[in-house]
């Protein structure tokens, strides 16, 4: 699928491609291969950094935001992503520390 926004004020819409070659089960099984497009939240709520009404230096402030906590490419392999922090998997730089795993049910 691909994000298209032909318009700037637009809803982003996806795309199915038409001849979609469909992944064998065993293809499936890796978190390679499965992808999500939903935005990650920073500390402060939002999907984006956005400077309070009351900063006058805007720009310096959104460069001191991404600093401390870069924005993280929305559309991305479910592998790349983290658990959360507290929920005991561990340090997030530990490679078993992962947000999503792969089953397998029925035939």
């Amino acid at each position: 699928m691909e994000p298209l926004n032909e318009d700037e004020g637009a809803p982003e819409v996806m795309k199915v491609v038409e001849d979609f070659p469909m992944p064998s089960t065993e293809d499936l099984k890796t978190t390679e291969v499965w992808g999500n497009s939903y935005p990650q939240i920073n500390l402060a709520g939002n999907c984006t950094h956005v400077a309070p009404s009351d900063v006058e230096e805007k720009d310096e402030w959104k460069t001191a935001m991404e600093e401390k906590e870069p924005t993280i490419e929305r559309f991305r392999a479910i592998s790349e992503h983290k658990g959360v922090a507290g929920t005991g998997q561990g340090p997030p730089e530990d490679p078993n520390h992962i947000a999503f795993t792969c089953k397998v049910a029925g035939d």
